[in-house]
Order: structure tokens, then C-alpha cells, then sequence
């Protein structure tokens, strides 16, 4: 049987001694960045013996299109945004390293971040409910309100769904497993400025692979690897992989006290 490992979170960085002053300015500068593009908390969605072929006559194309339609309508999820062989970009000189949360629909999330700001990991919680937003100060740990918008990622309209709604090619690779779950693996080659939905800042003309893991019972997506050069700067072994669990679980998402 094939098996995706569950990937391990990225190392910490190491943190260097900075003065008080140039973290606070770090702080800024991320306070900034995920107002402007919450890619960074994520501006965020196959079991078998021994790698044999998918099932005879399924069309990968069909069944990005089911599961765009099945990550529609969820109404809750979790997530992880990790990295290989590099960062993201998010603006203000941040560079994003990893994500972790909840989304509770489109106007409702919470999650970790961690990102660097030159020398200085900067790590902070935010949340997002339709009445407000807000995010801790990496220095203090205190809240603070803040603008932050999470539809450009999980909204249907845009992000995911919309991105596997519109691969016009795929190829079906086969059964395999992500953790526990069965599912399916589909391959495809998009230009990188199909990715504007999901990372900004995107270069132009690059061929970017996508990897999806659809639940092989349940059309849900499990994993997406996004793999390739999206950014100017980005090494061509870079992988973004967004993995997704706990579909349709209670969570409760709170303002902070």
C-alpha cells in the first residue's frame, strides 16, 4: 500500500538577539503585511496496494470539479500551511514559514502564525469573526483589533475551489492515503498566475504542479501541494502544502477576552 506521510512542521529559526526597537518595527511590518494579504494566515482546500492504477475511467478533471463543489459546502475545517525548501513572501520584507487554525465559513477563523522578519521569528494569533478582527502583539502577547479579511482564501468564489474549478488538464496518478484517509491523487501543470488566488505577489510564466489528495469515498481535499516557483526568488523545489482535516467538526471561534 502507498502512503503520503503526514508531514512534520517546518523547524523553528533560529532566533537571533535583537534590540527592542527592531522588533518592534518586525511587529509592524507583519501587523501590516497579513491586513494586506492574509495569504499569510493562510489569504487560504487517495487506499490502495502497492501504487497500482485508479479506478478504470475516472476523469481527474470530473473529480476536481466534485470536490471544489464538496469544499463549497463545508462549513468548517482545519488546516495547516507548511513549507519545503523555502518561505512565502507576503510583503513588508515578511516572509511566511507556517500556518495553522481553524475556518469556520468564510467570516470565521483562527489561527497561529509564524513568519520572519529578517532575523526575528515573529509568532502570533489571529481571529476572525464577522463582527471584527484581531491579532496578538508577537512582543506582549496582548490582543489588539485589527483588519483582516479571510474570503480571498476560503471564499468559494475564490481560492480552492475556484483554482480546481478551472484546471483545464489532469492526470489521475492513483490510490493512496493521507494519514488514515483513502484518497486519490490528481496531478496537474498550471501557469503560475493561476496562483494569484492563493500567494501573492505572483511571477508570470512559470509552470507550477499542482498535487491534490480528494478523499476517495467522500470527495473532500485532503492535501494540496503546490509545487514550483510561484514567486520571483523562489527555488524551483519550493512546495506549499496545505493540509486540511476535522471537515464539518463544532468548532467555536470566540473573541479574544
Amino acid at each position: 500500500m502507498r502512503t503520503v506521510d503526514s508531514p512534520k512542521g517546518s523547524p523553528r529559526p533560529w532566533r537571533h538577539p535583537t534590540s527592542k526597537g527592531w522588533q518592534r518595527m518586525a511587529h509592524r511590518r507583519m501587523r501590516g503585511a497579513i491586513s494586506g494579504s492574509l495569504f499569510a494566515v493562510s489569504t487560504l482546500f487517495l487506499t490502495s496496494c502497492g501504487g497500482g492504477d485508479a479506478e478504470p475511467g475516472l476523469d481527474p478533471v470530473a473529480l476536481l470539479g466534485r470536490a471544489s463543489e464538496r469544499m463549497e459546502r463545508l462549513g468548517s475545517f482545519a488546516f495547516v500551511l507548511e513549507h519545503e525548501n523555502g518561505t512565502t513572501a507576503i510583503g513588508r520584507g515578511l516572509q511566511m514559514v507556517r500556518a495553522e487554525g481553524h475556518v469556520a465559513g468564510p467570516e470565521k477563523m483562527q489561527a497561529q502564525l509564524q513568519a520572519m522578519a529578517g532575523p526575528v521569528t515573529l509568532e502570533v494569533e489571529v481571529i476572525v469573526l464577522p463582527e471584527g478582527s484581531w491579532m496578538t502583539n508577537p512582543l506582549t502577547g496582548q490582543w489588539a483589533t485589527e483588519g483582516v479579511n479571510v474570503s480571498q482564501l476560503f471564499d468559494p468564489a475564490t481560492g480552492i475551489p475556484a483554482l480546481m474549478r478551472e484546471i483545464p488538464s489532469a492526470t489521475l496518478v492513483g490510490p493512496e492515503s493521507v494519514g488514515s484517509a483513502a484518497a486519490i491523487r490528481v496531478e496537474a501543470t498550471v501557469p503560475s498566475e493561476m496562483m494569484a488566488r492563493l500567494v501573492p505577489q505572483v511571477a508570470r510564466g512559470r509552470p507550477v504542479q499542482l498535487r491534490a489528495w480528494i478523499g476517495a469515498d467522500d470527495p473532500v481535499l485532503h492535501r494540496l501541494e503546490i509545487v514550483g516557483a510561484v514567486q520571483e526568488g523562489d527555488p524551483e523545489n519550493l512546495v506549499r502544502r496545505l493540509t486540511f482535516s476535522e471537515f464539518d467538526s463544532n468548532f467555536t471561534i470566540l473573541p479574544p477576552n
